[in-house]
């Protein structure tokens, strides 16, 4: 009987350990989104319409600027969390994203771009805790899509914050 449940767990595990998740718009992998836009001219409702709402947004009170930045992220399933007992202890996931950051002027209009793709281990526990501590970043999209009069998203932004959480 034992044997029987070993196999089934393995099995399970390698049926999971194929599972990605991806979230965040494909936009920011979009190279001929970013051609579109231009520099001084481009105001944050085209940016808006062309990216959605943001997953964060940086207010630089003093000078007026503003950053908007988008995630795209993809997690697998790391293969430590399959080994059993141990996998409880040290697993995870394994992070891939692309980071897109749009700087503003005081005028609201776009002034640079700048774009990141990179990787990351994020252990399992440290997700967990994450998710209960309070996360700033949905507030702080609130704040900055009402005082630029665009459409606010709440249950977009909150899941957007739990994945720039994670990406941060």
């Amino acid at each position: 009987m034992n044997n029987v449940l070993v196999i089934a767990v393995l099995l399970a595990s390698a049926m999971l350990s194929g599972c990605a998740t991806h979230a965040g718009p494909q936009a920011v992998n979009e190279v001929s989104r970013f051609q579109r836009l231009e520099p001084g001219h481009t105001t944050k409702q085209q940016v808006f319409e062309s990216f959605g709402q943001p997953h964060m947004a940086v207010i630089a009170d003093p000078t007026g600027e503003t950053l908007w930045r988008y995630f795209q992220v993809n997690a697998r399933t790391n293969p430590s969390g399959l080994i059993p007992y141990v996998g409880l202890a040290i697993g995870g996931k394994d992070l891939t994203f692309t980071q897109a950051d749009f700087h503003f002027d005081c005028d609201g209009k776009l002034s640079k771009i700048e774009r990141l793709a990179g990787a990351k281990y994020r252990n399992q526990w440290v997700g967990l805790a994450d998710a209960v501590v309070p996360n700033p970043y949905a507030a702080s999209v609130e704040v900055e899509m009402r005082a630029s009069g665009l459409v606010f998203d709440k249950v977009a932004a909150r899941r957007a914050a739990a994945w720039a959480d994670a990406v941060d």
